[in-house]
């Protein structure tokens, strides 16, 4: 759907809550197996700087020892903790590698989208495979609105694409989403507006309009309408500085506090799919348009021959001169050059009288 509701006027499809529960609890994991890596990443850090110091002190037994300053047993006794510590840290050494290779295999389970026991995993997968396939700008948006709506649970889902300093809402679902983006365009102020900013964060939400201060006027206006959450994020190809954001992606809910989390983090994964799927049609669109611009310009220069040849023949004139005509012509009435050569191409009558 682009650019209008649904064709049935039906209100935002919700998900269905067995489903979503899934996807909570696989968002859990995503987030467990990320924390228990870092843990992992500061033990073996830790058991780095304690073997460090393991042999510092062994240096500086040795030179006690050398000098007679420490008793030969007290340096056997330190010599043996140590031995102990390097033998507990190879354990621990052996079982992080473990950990991490099944924690590698199950992230990359999860990531492939193939396997039933991560639903929103193999949604994102499928989303990729429709946006990369799919050559048109409307298909992309219908794509991305279907799945945002299923993926974050709110009441309505726009998608608003920037030209320079000007703002269009391309796709939404729900009215709430097209009544709220353009109180933003009118106001001049907003979370998609400030996702969409080249120096913004790409990232601006509230858990409550009624009470927000940023965006004062559009607050306002935009809570006595119904809308209370708001979470919007930022559509760009990469994190080049350089290349400008393409627009946002925000979520709309009637009630407060009504996104969690977690969904901030599912908002900017689909909103790194929807900007590089959004910059590919781009430009394979603009290249299309280069090439039509260049066919047209082809046969408006082969047109343009043929007329001249044929001045050329009946007048007697040398080819700057029978250019000269069709340009005359063209001025005299107002018409394309082009527009004039194809006439007498196809008609054989002169545009001008001799």
């Amino acid at each position: 759907m682009v650019g209008s509701e649904w064709s049935d006027g039906t209100p935002p499809r919700k998900q269905d809550p067995a489903v979503h529960q899934a996807w909570d609890n696989e968002r859990r994991e995503f987030s467990l197996s990320a924390r228990e890596e870092d843990l992992y990443a500061r033990e073996a850090d830790a058991d780095a700087r304690e073997a460090a110091a393991d042999e510092r002190e062994a240096e500086a037994d040795a030179w006690l020892g050398a000098n007679g300053l420490i008793d030969e047993s007290e340096a056997a006794s330190r010599e043996q903790r140590r031995a102990e510590r390097a033998c507990l840290r190879r354990e621990r050494e052996s079982d992080r590698a473990r950990r991490l290779s099944e924690l590698a295999e199950t992230v990359q389970e999860m990531s492939s989208g193939g396997n039933s026991d991560y639903p929103l995993a193999s949604r994102f997968a499928e989303l990729s495979r429709q946006l990369f396939t799919t050559e048109s700008l409307g298909g992309v948006l219908d794509h991305l609105i279907l799945a945002s709506g299923e993926v974050i649970r709110g009441d309505a889902v726009s998608v608003t694409l920037r030209r320079g300093d000007e703002f269009t809402t391309a796709a939404f679902r729900g009215d709430l989403a097209h009544r709220l983006d353009h109180m933003q365009y009118e106001y001049g102020e907003g979370p998609c507006l400030d996702s969409a900013s080249v120096t913004g964060s790409a990232y601006a939400a509230s858990a409550d309009l009624g009470t927000e201060k940023r965006w004062p006027r559009f607050a306002r206006a935009a809570a006595e309408f119904g809308g209370r959450s708001v979470l919007s994020l930022g559509l760009f190809p990469d994190t080049d500085e350089a290349l400008p954001r393409l627009g946002s992606l925000t979520f709309y809910a009637r009630g407060p506090h009504a996104f969690e989390p977690g969904d901030r983090d599912l908002g900017m994964l689909l909103a790194a799919h929807a900007g590089v799927a959004l910059a590919s049609t781009r430009m394979l669109a603009e290249a299309e348009l280069r090439n039509t611009n260049l066919e047209r310009a082809l046969e408006s220069r082969d047109v343009i021959g043929q007329a001249k040849g044929i001045l050329m023949a009946r007048q007697k004139l040398t080819p700057e001169q029978a250019f000269d005509k069709l340009r005359e012509a063209s001025n005299r009435l107002n018409t394309k050059l082009s527009e004039v050569a194809r006439r007498l191409a196809e008609t054989g009558e002169s545009p001008l009288p001799r």
